[in-house]
């Protein structure tokens, strides 16, 4: 889903929050966002997105082309048993607290974390694609005593 931030963002180059002469109102507003991808792509595999709830953003302008975006953002993605194989439901919890720096950058460091922004727009997918990717969990297993598969025959153990 994308984002347009236009509103939020001080007008003209060089404009301070801190000059007297532009006040820049510090503009904040909610946003409900759901995440439109239905597969998590990683370098760990493809996870399919079993559930989504709404995502509640608050955009601030910080003035200086400047805007923080905070929310609380819930995900379930069916992650496969480290052991078994069979697919796990993972609830993935996080905060989603961002600053996005809207003004030239000259800086390559910059433009890597900002490959989200494009004009005052924000893919909000791929904004969230890094944070799910660090909350993933490192051992998924369907039980604390799963057996995993059979060396000899792949069948999974927990069946028989």
């Amino acid at each position: 889903m994308k984002l347009d931030l236009t509103k939020h963002i001080s007008d003209g180059p060089g404009r301070k929050s801190s000059s007297d002469d532009y006040r820049i109102k510090r503009v904040e507003q909610q946003y409900t966002v759901i995440p439109e991808f239905k597969t998590f792509k990683s370098n760990q595999g493809d996870f399919e997105v079993i559930q989504t709830e709404p995502i509640e953003l608050k955009v601030t302008n910080s003035g200086n082309n400047k805007i923080h975006i905070a929310g609380e953002v819930h995900i379930t993605l069916g992650i496969p048993c480290d052991r078994c194989l069979s697919d796990v439901s993972c609830p993935i919890v996080f905060e989603l607290d961002q600053d996005i720096d809207f003004g030239d950058s000259d800086n390559t460091e910059d433009m890597e974390d900002r490959s989200f922004v494009d004009g005052h727009t924000i893919d909000i997918d791929e904004m969230l694609y890094p944070e799910i990717f660090m909350n993933l969990p490192s051992k998924v297993l369907c039980k604390d005593d799963c057996k995993g598969i059979c060396r000899e025959c792949g069948k999974n153990l927990n069946e028989g």
